[in-house]
């Protein structure tokens, strides 16, 4: 049943909760965005330097990618998370071995939760 003029007064406004969307600070703070994990750094960190070794500048892998530089940019600053299609898409522009590059992921991977720290210079290491 519509009502615009007589229900007018009954209606009751709720906070919109989920989606993302809470109503408490607390809740928000307590949902840690994976983007910000080291583990998604020390990935960040793989994949830059995997194009710095290839000799390749940002806008070169967007343009293997048919994208924008800004692409490349953000989600090598985390500005963005690439999902695993997309992975495999940039390892391709990077002509990088997706099943090495992985095992190398997962050896700094456990060298960076035996230590505890940062992801920062677990990809020179």
């Amino acid at each position: 049943m519509l009502c615009l003029d007589d229900c007018a007064d009954d209606l009751i406004v709720q906070p919109i909760v989920g989606f993302g969307i809470s109503h408490s600070w607390f809740e928000n703070a307590a949902m840690a965005n994976p983007m910000h994990r080291p583990e998604y750094t020390l990935f960040r960190e793989m994949l830059t330097a995997a194009r710095i070794d290839k000799g390749m500048l940002q806008s070169e892998v967007a343009e293997a990618l048919d994208k924008n530089q800004s692409y490349v940019s953000k989600y090598e600053r985390g500005e963005r998370r690439l999902d695993f299609v997309e992975f495999l898409e940039v390892a391709a522009a990077l002509n990088v071995n997706v099943s090495e590059f992985l095992k190398h992921y997962s050896k700094a991977r456990e060298k960076l939760q035996k230590s505890g720290a940062s992801s920062k210079g677990i990809v020179s290491a």
